[in-house]
């Protein structure tokens, strides 16, 4: 006897297979939190964050783990998403670094912090002063 594989029985399996494998899997991406260095709101302007790793500073794989945000001058807080697709693994001198631009490019502040495996970094973002 042979059972029929249908339709909903095919996307039933696969969908069930591919909830296994996310669930098990690991993390594919870093939530970062940004905040200024006086608690105040951050100025307008581009904020690049991304993963360095002074141990490796030749890595391809670092420069693909980078996001930009734009911020609006209003927000005290920015929560940003790194993917982690590509990015090697978390070692203890894995950095998350933070750098705010004006349109014109230039730097308004730069912030970095470390990278643990239980916890979300929370990088400090400090005025430049030219």
């Amino acid at each position: 006897m042979t059972l029929p594989i249908t339709r909903r029985v095919l996307l039933l399996g696969t969908g069930a297979a591919v909830m296994l494998t996310a669930a098990g899997g690991p993390p594919r991406d870093l939530r970062v939190v940004l905040e200024m260095v006086d608690g105040g709101p951050m100025p307008k302007g581009r904020i690049e964050v991304f993963l360095r790793d002074p141990a490796r500073p030749d890595d391809p794989r670092l420069a693909k783990a980078k996001v930009q945000v734009i911020g609006t001058g209003k927000d005290h807080r920015i929560a940003v998403d790194i993917p982690l697709q590509d990015a090697p693994d978390m070692t203890p001198t894995l950095q998350v670094v933070a750098q705010m631009s004006r349109k014109d490019g230039w730097l308004l502040a730069r912030g970095s912090a470390g990278v643990a495996t239980d916890q979300q970094p929370t990088v400090i973002l400090h005025q430049v002063v030219y």
